[in-house]
Order: structure tokens, then sequence, then C-alpha cells
């Protein structure tokens, strides 16, 4: 930010990638000097109202604020940029960044639509971390992660397609976290907005199911991870998700075959880690979610009852009804 703010240095830490992002995104206004942000003093209600201008302001419309006003990162500073492309028809998507070693940073999203650009900005990861934040909630989002994909693909069949990047926190702890930013174009604004999804420690899979040209996600339930035992005696149930309309939904409930499938599997696994004396817990307890997917729990407990008789059992299948419920298995 030195390049853009004249005062930088007096930029306190812990806004620094706040006051970044919001210069990229052109929301920042200095009058009379553009290079003097001020960091240290109040704001202003003109300052504020001239902010929201530029929050508000759609492609195309004409400019509230003067563009000498308006700060601006400078182009070609830094080190060189990787750009990575992905084209369909008429929409063109480009994901730039930084990269060291396997990681990107300064990630940014360009996308394009009938030669005209309706989106730049920065790609921000949230630094959110299944283990020492169970509510799940991001503490904060910073343009800095590690590039997996970028697509294009008609995601829920209304003949427009969306784009699909794929990215993984590098600042959320060990295996965590995977997500996919799904931008989707909004042709009454003809601007495009997006969503995160959070896949955890897990990825995902496109597969049509239907064979009707609208995929979907086929994954697992990453929340598994480590609930009932170390991370490589853990296992996930079975998790497929669709994009509709600009949201992703659950719809495992939809697809019984393909939960039933995994479930045997579980259930097989499970057979010959007991036969073996082997950990079992992790295990049993993602069998038990799909039971549920499949309204079947009182069965699925019937037989956990029969077949787990660890010392900790009583223990065990309390932790695991309270789990099931937390996690939206299983009513109160």
């Amino acid at each position: 930010m030195e390049a853009t703010f004249e005062d930088a240095s007096q930029i306190p830490e812990l806004a620094r990638n706040a006051i970044a992002a919001a210069t990229e995104k052109q929301l920042v206004v200095n009058y009379p000097a553009v290079k003097q942000l001020e960091p240290t003093r109040n704001v202003t209600r003109a300052e504020v109202a001239t902010f929201f201008c530029q929050a508000l302001a759609k492609p195309g419309q004409t400019a509230l604020v003067p563009a000498e006003y308006i700060a601006q990162v400078p182009a070609n500073i830094g080190p060189p940029r990787t750009t990575e492309i992905s084209e369909a028809g008429k929409v063109r998507a480009e994901v730039s960044f930084v990269k060291e070693a396997e990681n990107a940073k300064n990630l940014r999203i360009t996308i394009i639509r009938d030669g005209k650009s309706l989106l730049e900005e920065p790609v921000l990861i949230p630094t959110r971390s299944l283990v020492d934040n169970p509510d799940k909630r991001a503490s904060e989002e910073i343009s800095e992660g590690r590039f997996l994909s970028l697509r294009i693909r008609d995601l829920d069949g209304d003949k427009e397609p969306e784009v699909l990047a794929d990215l993984v926190s590098i600042k959320s702890g060990v295996r965590c976290c995977n997500y996919s930013f799904i931008y989707r174009y909004d042709s009454a604004a003809n601007k495009y907005t997006h969503l995160k999804h959070f896949w955890g420690n897990v990825s995902y899979e496109i597969v049509d199911f239907g064979k009707n040209d609208i995929p979907e996600f086929k994954s697992q339930d990453g929340r598994f991870s480590e609930a009932f035992t170390n991370y490589a005696d853990s296992r996930f149930p079975l998790q497929i998700w669709q994009y509709r309309q600009g949201k992703m939904q659950d719809v495992s409930k939809e697809y019984p075959v393909e939960v039933y499938t995994n479930s045997a599997e579980l259930w097989l696994e499970s057979n010959k880690r007991l036969s073996e004396n082997g950990d079992v817990k992790g295990v049993l307890a993602a069998f038990m979610a799909n039971k549920y997917v499949m309204g079947q729990e009182a069965e699925g407990w019937q037989l956990l009852e029969r077949v787990y008789q660890g010392r900790d059992r009583t223990q065990f299948f309390g932790k695991l009804r309270e789990f099931l419920v937390s996690t939206g298995y299983a009513s109160k």
C-alpha cells in the first residue's frame, strides 16, 4: 500500500488487509489529497457518503465521484503475476496471483462478458479453522491461499454458465480448508455476484447423477474429521450438493441409492475393523449419519448397540447422538 498512500506506515496492522481490499475495489476516496489516507483520524459524514457511492456504483454507470480522488493501486507494482484463464462462449474468467512455491498471494479475479469487464476484485479466502473455531465463523479474510482450478460451466441448467474457482486456505491449520467460489451472472443488474462454499478438509467431484446435463457436487461431510477418533481412522458420510438459483443445497436425501451404497461400504469396513480389534468409532459415526439421511435411524441404532461392545459404549453413543443433532442429521 506504500505505492498508493504516502502515510501507509500509519495504518494499524489489523486494518491493513481490509484497507488493501477496499482500495483494490476502488472504494477509498481521499479529498483533496488522494494519496493521504489519514488513517488515525475519524471519518467524516461526507467521506462515508462517498464510500457508499463507490460501493453501490454499477458497471457502466456515470461516476458520482471524480476519478482523481479515488485511491488507485498502481499498475505493474510488485513481483510478476501468474494468470489462469478459462473461457466458454462469451464468458472469460481470469484468476491472477503472485506465485510463491505452491501458494498464491494477492489473488484477483476478472470476469469478462461479451468483451466487457463486469467484475474485477480480490479473491478473499476466510481463515476459518475446524479445530479452534467450532462455530465455523471466519475471523478474517485474506487474498492468499492455494489456487486449485478455474472452470466455466452451467451449474444450474439455466443456460447461463457460472464461473467456478476452487481454492485452499493456508491460514486455517492442518488439512483445512477447501473452498469453492461460484460466480453467477445477474442479468437485471448486469453484474456478477458470488458465494463461497466451505468444504472443510474434503473436496468434491462433479457428477451428473440425473443424466440431465445439470451436475451435482459429490462430496463428504468433513465435520466428522477427528470427531470420534484420529484423522487417519475418521470416515465421512456421503454428501451430494446442487447449485440452484445462487445457493448450494444439500440434496443427499434425493439420492438414496448412492447413500445406501456408501452406507454399505462403511458397514463392511466396520465389521472388518471389529474382527481385527481396530478403531471403529469413526466408521460407525459416518454409518449412522447415512442411516439418518435414509430415514433408517432406528435400525441403525439397533445395529450399533449389537456390534459395539466397547467399555465406553455409553459415552460413545451419547456423544454420537449429540453430534448428529448438532450437525443437523437428527432432531432433538
